[in-house]
């Protein structure tokens, strides 16, 4: 299997041995595949978005061959809309040496990016007591998702967040006003530092109760849930490359077809 950059470009090959050879886990991992794609406008009326193909194969089978590649063996798709085409082309995993769940939620009525955790947890009982990572079905990611896993298990932690360090330059002054509108200062220019969410989580069993039956609930709801219930809650940092394929723009840019 090829292993290419954000731009498309062929930076080497996992071959079958090195799959073969990779220590397999016990975890579980959650592909989060059911949504319309709405930010895709046309592209989606007929394909699903984890279909959409980029450099010759769909997005969320490159993301499946990397969890298969980090030494995962069990996997869940959440599907929903248009939910037999996923199942048709991934099968029961054998032919990627995994084997393949599958979750299916009803289209008309989505239930977040992880409401479907706790019907999959009832429907497929292992799954329910293992940890489980849970990924958005339209992510590229070149990180050893083993780290993660070993940094929530070490910890004991509820959930788990991948985040990646994030820096933005505000190209403008900004003031600070008081509230009757008198100005204090301007910041010229100023530089935002942060952690944002790359869509990745590591999800113990705690965790699980706190979601409610057929409830549309999405990540970070479910985040700020635990910590509300004072469940441990930690950030990890993936330092490798990450890309989120939401829009035509970002499809594009994956493909190498620039904006």
């Amino acid at each position: 299997a090829p292993i290419v950059d954000a731009s498309g470009r062929v930076l080497g090959v996992h071959t079958l041995s090195q799959l073969v050879g990779v220590e397999t886990r016990q975890e579980w991992a959650l592909i989060m595949a059911g949504g319309r794609g709405s930010r895709m406008r046309t592209l989606t009326e007929r394909v699903p978005k984890p279909l959409l193909p980029v450099a010759g194969r769909p997005i969320a089978e490159w993301l499946l061959m990397h969890l298969i590649g980090c030494g995962f063996r069990n996997v869940v798709f959440s599907t929903g809309y248009l939910s037999g085409q996923v199942l048709e082309h991934f099968g029961d995993g054998s032919r990627y040496g995994c084997r393949i769940e599958y979750g299916v939620e009803d289209s008309g009525a989505p239930l977040g990016t992880v409401g479907a955790l706790r019907s999959i947890a009832d429907e497929i009982p292992e799954a329910s007591t293992q940890t489980m990572l849970v990924a958005k079905g339209d992510i590229f990611v070149e990180y050893d998702l083993s780290k993660l896993v070993e940094d929530h298990q070490q910890s004991a932690a509820a959930i788990t967040v991948a985040y990646r360090p994030y820096v933005h330059e505000v190209p403008f002054g900004v003031l600070n006003t008081s509230s009757d509108g008198v100005v204090e200062n301007i910041d010229e220019k100023p530089v935002w530092r942060g952690k944002t969410a790359t869509g990745v989580y590591m999800m113990s069993p705690t965790a699980l109760p706190l979601i409610k039956e057929s409830e549309r609930l999405d990540a970070p709801d479910l985040v700020g849930r635990a910590i509300a219930h004072s469940l441990l809650v930690r950030g990890h940092e993936i330092s490798g490359d990450w890309v989120d394929v939401g829009t035509p723009s970002q499809l594009r840019q994956v493909n190498g077809f620039g904006d």
